[in-house]
């Protein structure tokens, strides 16, 4: 006897409908090219830092979410997988929709062209954006997207280390922004064994305190927190840099096009609420870690620098984590002017995205 085997009701189905097969393997393919995605992010990314972007409330933001600024309608351009690809030109910026007070925004980048130059700015005046003509920058706090050929570039032509800037998430104030920097000026490591500085005392420009970027064509994942006047920056899943009373501290959120192709994505946005007038257990502790970054960034710093970046620290610290809850203070401190007699930081940033006007003495 001869037995007859059957088809399978799975291949009976694919017979009369190949179509809906091919739609399933479309499916799966996109799911696991997905969950690989989030896989490889979260390899890169500390526990604590996927904690803060795995809680509730954030928003994906896409074409939507922005408005033009002073560039033509196709410098951003967004794909169907997500992907924001900007082209550089024209100079100028991309507004988001909604103002921003307190906020925090995480997304991936990577440059297209060697030594190539962007950013994005955070808490931008809607009556500056709106007068901005085309070819020139926002103005704002700046967190800049630069690629590690901008420094090569400069050794290889001066001869020397840039001693203003870095290609690894410096943080400033543009045109009517101002901030003081939590780490205005600090030394580094050549691969050769040199050291070379960068930044001076009176900078308002923030410098990280690791080079942590990776090269043209690859991904680098940014975390920003702006909140209460203040900036800090993750790349790659560790804190660099920032700054703190910083003005404005409320506006739009724009990417920044500055003459080299470049893509985002996976750009994810959260408003945060306004600051407590209430100092609770868990932010003592916050004061007391924030005590001790500031202590362990002046570790190293020796004579007039020391003195600088001390006085500056201190004051930094007590208007950022002490002036907001001085009502639940009983002794008697000048908070306005903690040190009297002491000169402070005054510093302006002035200009386009590549340069800032430092000014100020103690």
């Amino acid at each position: 006897m001869t037995h007859t085997t059957l088809p399978s009701l799975a291949k009976i189905e694919t017979i009369r409908n190949p179509n809906k097969m091919k739609s399933l393997a479309t499916l799966i393919i996109s799911l696991l090219f997905t969950m690989f995605a989030q896989a490889e992010e979260s390899k890169t990314t500390p526990k604590a830092l996927n904690d803060r972007l795995s809680v509730k409330g954030w928003k994906s933001l896409g074409e939507k979410d922005f408005a033009q600024v002073n560039c033509n309608p196709d410098t951003f351009q967004f794909k169907k997988d997500g992907t924001i690809h900007c082209t550089g030109k024209p100079s100028g910026g991309l507004r988001s929709v909604k103002v921003y007070k307190n906020f925090e925004v995480t997304f991936e980048w990577r440059h297209l062209r060697h030594a190539g130059n962007a950013g994005v700015f955070l808490w931008c005046p809607r009556a500056v954006l709106d007068k901005l003509p085309r070819g020139r920058l926002p103005q704002g706090i700046e967190v800049q997207i630069r690629d590690l050929g901008y420094e090569t570039n400069h050794l290889k032509n001066k001869g020397k280390h840039s001693n203003w800037f870095t290609s690894h998430g410096d943080v400033f104030p543009v045109g009517v922004g101002r901030m003081k920097a939590f780490t205005p000026e600090i030394t580094y490591k050549a691969e050769d064994g040199t050291k070379y500085k960068v930044g001076k005392p009176t900078s308002s420009r923030c410098f990280p305190t690791k080079r942590l970027s990776k090269g043209v064509g690859e991904w680098n994942h940014y975390y920003i927190e702006a909140k209460n006047a203040e900036v800090r920056l993750w790349v790659n899943g560790e804190e660099v840099s920032g700054g703190y009373e910083c003005k404005p501290s409320e506006g739009h959120f724009v990417l920044e096009s500055e003459g080299a192709p470049m893509d985002y994505r996976g750009m994810k946005l959260r408003e945060l609420p306004l600051k407590s007038k209430t100092l609770n257990n868990n932010e003592n502790d916050e004061i007391s870690s924030s005590h001790s970054l500031y202590r362990r960034r002046l570790m190293g710093r020796s004579g007039k620098t020391l003195a600088r970046l001390a006085r500056a620290r201190w004051v930094g610290f007590l208007r950022w984590r002490i002036l907001p809850h001085q009502a639940e203070w009983n002794g008697k401190l000048d908070l306005e002017n903690p040190l009297a007699g002491q000169g402070m930081l005054d510093s302006r940033g002035m200009g386009g995205a590549d340069s800032a006007y430092l000014s100020g003495q103690w």
